[in-house]
């Protein structure tokens, strides 16, 4: 079982009552700071050390300002799961291309 990791601000009692979906919708992503922004990725690596499994991240698409993250198997460097997979990675490019035909020409 993974332990939940506490993001920075929840524990203080910042988060919204989980009763209340309209108070999680408007309140979105919070600062965080770059100390709180590092004991957060330590948690997070100490617990993908015990799973013996590696992330890391790649750009994709045609100016690469998409990022996938790709989730390894240390010990055989297999790829257990790649976010957003590899087919909708291509389907995002391909479509973009379909919107780019679409809107270039002009009437």
């Amino acid at each position: 079982m993974v332990p939940a990791i506490t993001l920075p601000g929840s524990a203080a009692g910042i988060s919204p009552p989980q009763n209340d979906p309209s108070a999680q919708a408007s309140q979105g992503p919070r600062p965080v700071s770059g100390e709180a922004a590092n004991q957060l990725l330590q948690k997070v690596q100490r617990q993908l050390d015990s799973m013996n499994i590696s992330l890391s991240f790649s750009s994709y698409g045609k100016k690469g300002d998409e990022i996938s993250v790709i989730v390894t198997d240390r010990d055989t460097g297999k790829v257990i799961r790649e976010i957003p997979p590899k087919e909708i990675q291509d389907l995002q490019t391909k479509l973009g291309d379909i919107i780019g035909m679409i809107f270039s020409h002009s009437v």
